[in-house]
């Protein structure tokens, strides 16, 4: 296949000519110089900066924003983010991708609960609607669009959501609250204390979310706990703990297989010594899968060749999982002076998984190494400039390098001029490279096949090189903030299920199939958006999505992803203790096409023809009045308070319909 992104080091060694030469300048990392928490972050970066200088485009969601929006699940929230795409295929079941790429078992989205990465091995995937920790436990969500693995390596491939918890030696009161109606029941229960250098933090909860369509089908539930401390030694920096556990039941799709419930257990713990401009974390992720199994099949009652195809009703697709990761960084910031700023880091991860699919029944094991290098260079508040570059070895794939630059010019106090361009990837997952398994399959009612899907020892990991240009404007006292990013990403060597016909070996009773390199994609878009805050009565934000993606290898244009999307809230408080939010979503409709076929040949099974999908309007609403000296709060959360019911995802996905909770969190 014909590669479409060009050499990885053209554009890292221009830009870094290009960089200008150095000037007095100090870059600055003391936290009392904020002017608003919401305007610092730290992950595009990996240090703590001003958005505005910022080397990618970023929204933050705080504290105050999840409270005030009434949601129960990561899905609700990150609805909100311009370039993302959110969908429900079930309650318990939701997807995320961005800029671009909406499917089950999205992958592009790497996921980090306090710069540890959270993801699934097998399938590589977030499951995004069961975390160890509640809502309340956030202090922000940090979200930044791009590529990211320049920082952060593999699965940063879109984009990276870094959720950053309330920390111990923070919390000054213990915690109650409870969300409940005829479909949902989350609770949680947070306490805190402090002795001499050490703070200490344990929560506890319950998650539970019913069909939208059959409140008494529960189709996730799981218990939950979290703890931490933080022993501060001073001048010598933070040590900081925290571990994690939940487990239960979920439903899940998987486009390939079908629908299953899942029964799980996760569980983390990291470790972290920090000072302010060097790190070392270590931490441990654990994912067990007592069972999966598959009762609806999305592969039975396709057609190929205008023959049925069928799956014996006896055939019950059954997993057994388990997978363990373990993860070592270092990271040192070094100021140079002279408005010079190098951040290098260097990590190791070791991968190790089981479960009945692998072409070998024991432990697969991977030995990952990376290490990365960024140079940041500020002339006054008028030009920062980023260069970097890191390289990420994999057993299977080898050597990969991603780098990045970006230039932001201010030539106007408030205004910022962005051009950014980077390189991003995502390795194969376990199933893609070891997957081992016979499907048997009756065409026609004629002869029964044993479709073999096979591991690929040559599969590649996927690329993708992105420009982008934003603008961002700071008006009125920075109580208006305006933004626009332009984008324009080339995606090649895609990761697909690949089953070429053959007639005579389907006749004979085998035909193999595997996953391979066989797509690329091309995606554009334009992201807008204005967040507002005058005063403490109101606040607001709106934002406007235009996608288009174009299919290289069919020369289609691909309409899984909505072109028009359109998200808006506003916060009101009328008097004191009282406060109400509006939250209202417009997604535009797409068109799902087959998803397995052979791009060598004219015919192939047309397997999961979905159609299309009308668009919508979701709109959310929350009323709740604080009492006690804001210590008690209650409220009433409404979800799609149209009662516009509506399908997510085709066929398969579950009918979007209303529901209704009450609220109650006290605080002493």
């Amino acid at each position: 296949m014909k590669r479409i992104i060009p050499n990885r080091w053209a554009y890292f060694l221009l830009v870094t000519l290009l960089l200008p030469q150095p000037a007095f300048s100090q870059f600055e990392f003391e936290e009392e110089e904020f002017f608003l928490a919401g305007e610092w972050v730290e992950t595009a970066a990996k240090r703590l900066q001003p958005i505005e200088e910022s080397p990618a485009a970023v929204t933050i969601i705080t504290a105050e924003e999840i409270k005030n929006s009434g949601a129960t699940s990561f899905c609700d929230l990150l609805q909100r983010v311009p370039g993302f795409e959110v969908m429900r295929v079930t309650s318990g079941d939701c997807e995320i991708g961005a800029r671009g790429f909406n499917k089950t078992l999205s992958n592009g989205i790497l996921l980090l609960v306090n710069g540890r990465a959270v993801y699934e091995t097998f399938f590589g995937v977030v499951l995004w609607n069961t975390k160890d920790f509640a809502l309340e436990m956030i202090e922000r969500i940090e979200v930044v669009r791009g590529p990211g693995s320049v920082l952060y390596g593999a699965n940063a491939f879109h984009a990276v959501v870094n959720i950053i918890t309330r920390r111990p030696e923070d919390i000054q009161d213990n915690l109650m609250s409870l969300t409940a109606g005829l479909d949902t029941i989350v609770g949680t229960a947070l306490g805190s204390s402090r002795s001499g250098k050490t703070s200490f933090l344990v929560s506890a909860g319950y998650t539970q979310f019913a069909s939208y369509e059959d409140s008494e089908d529960i189709t996730t539930f799981y218990p939950r706990a979290r703890g931490g401390f933080t022993y501060d030694l001073g001048e010598r920096g933070k040590i900081h703990g925290e571990a994690g556990v939940q487990g239960g039941e979920q439903q899940i799709l998987y486009e390939l297989l079908g629908k299953a419930d899942a029964l799980y257990v996760d569980h983390n713990f990291m470790m972290k010594y920090e000072l302010p401009k060097f790190y070392f974390r270590a931490f441990w992720n654990s994912f067990y899968v007592g069972y999966a199994e598959f009762n609806e099949l999305t592969f039975d009652q396709m057609e190929a060749f205008g023959f049925v195809v069928t799956v014996p009703e006896d055939f019950v697709i059954d997993l057994n999982i388990k997978s363990d990761i373990l993860d070592f960084e270092a990271q040192q910031i070094l100021d140079l002076g002279w408005g010079n700023l190098f951040t290098v880091g260097a990590s190791y991860r070791f991968k190790a998984t089981r479960y009945q699919i692998l072409s070998v029944h024991d432990y697969l094991t991977d030995n990952l190494y990376a290490a990365y290098v960024q140079h940041e260079f500020s002339w006054e508040k008028y030009l920062h400039t980023y260069a970097g570059v890191r390289w990420d070895h994999h057993p299977l794939t080898g050597d990969t390098f991603s780098p990045r630059g970006s230039m932001l010019i201010s030539p106007l106090a408030g205004h910022t001029l962005r051009l950014s361009v980077g390189q991003s990837f995502r390795n194969p997952t376990f199933v893609e490279s070891s997957m081992d398994m016979s499907v048997p399959m009756d065409i026609g009612g004629i002869t029964t096949t044993n479709v073999l899907i096979q591991s690929n020892p040559d599969i590649g990991p996927e690329e993708l090189l992105s420009y982008e240009i934003g603008y961002q404007a700071n008006l009125l006292q920075k109580k208006i903030r305006l933004g626009v990013n332009v984008f324009y990403n080339q995606i090649s060597d895609m990761i697909f299920a690949d089953l070429p016909l053959d007639i005579e070996a389907a006749l004979q009773g085998e035909l193999p199939g595997g996953f391979g390199n066989l797509v690329d994609k091309e995606a554009r878009g334009v992201e807008a958006e204005v967040m507002y805050q005058p005063g403490d009565r109101i606040s607001g934000f709106a934002n406007y999505t235009w996608t288009e993606v174009e299919d290289l290898t069919y020369d289609r244009p691909d309409d899984t992803t909505p072109a028009h999307k359109v998200n808006a809230g506003v916060t009101l408080r009328p008097v004191s203790g009282l406060t109400s939010t509006f939250l209202v979503h417009y997604v535009g409709e797409t068109d799902w096409p087959p998803v397995m076929r052979s791009p060598d040949s004219d015919e192939s099974f047309w397997f999961l023809s979905l159609g299309e999908l009308d668009p919508y309007i979701l709109l959310n609403a929350r009323v709740a009045y604080s009492f006690f000296e804001n210590r008690a709060e209650a409220g009433v959360n409404v979800f799609n308070l149209l009662n516009q019911e509506h399908r997510e995802f085709p066929v398969y996905g579950e009918e979007v319909g209303m529901k209704i909770t009450g609220s109650i969190r006290i605080s002493f």
